[in-house]
């Protein structure tokens, strides 16, 4: 193994995923994939380890295939349903858009938060991803929302930000 200092690691994969965040904007879940070795290549070159990158793809790759796909790996900010109880109980209605497989709405059971939105839009389910305006659209239906009156709060520029400005929620 590389033992590599965990501010290190976390501050490469910052830097990777602002790096890369445009690119894969853009990009079906298949063609990710298919970009992921120059996203391993740079956040090599960030740690500033020689490693075989093939095998290191491969070991990311099954790492991270088998510790997200177990609910029991995922869990919530701690602030995160406590925040969604107060909006709620002010009378906001919430949603949530992902780029995400049906593995979303088995974590979000598990970490008994499915029930505290008013609706779910999952890329997989609908057949559009972020940043496409057709997923905020399909939100805002389903919220019986104008986008003027429609506040979208996400943490990814390029596909969260810029795709619901594009479909005119703020």
């Amino acid at each position: 193994g590389i033992n590599v200092d965990q501010a290190k690691l976390s501050e490469a994969v910052k830097k990777a995923e602002r790096k890369f965040d445009e690119e894969f904007s853009g990009l079906s879940p298949d063609e990710q994939a298919s970009t992921m070795s120059r996203y391993e290549r740079f956040f090599a070159e960030e740690l500033g380890v020689k490693i075989d990158l093939d095998r290191f793809g491969k070991d990311c790759e099954d790492i991270f295939s088998k510790a997200t796909h177990d609910v029991a790996n995922w869990s919530a900010y701690p602030d995160a349903i406590p925040t969604l109880e107060a909006l709620k109980a002010r009378g906001f209605k919430l949603g949530m858009v992902s780029n995400a497989s049906d593995l979303a709405r088995k974590v979000l059971v598990n970490l008994d938060m499915e029930r505290r939105f008013d609706f779910i839009v999952i890329s997989s389910e609908v057949g559009v991803n972020k940043p496409s305006p057709e997923i905020f659209h399909l939100a805002l239906m389903k919220a019986n929302v104008h986008p003027h009156r429609a506040l979208y709060v996400g943490d990814r520029l390029n596909i969260d930000v810029k795709g619901a400005r594009r479909a005119g929620m703020q």
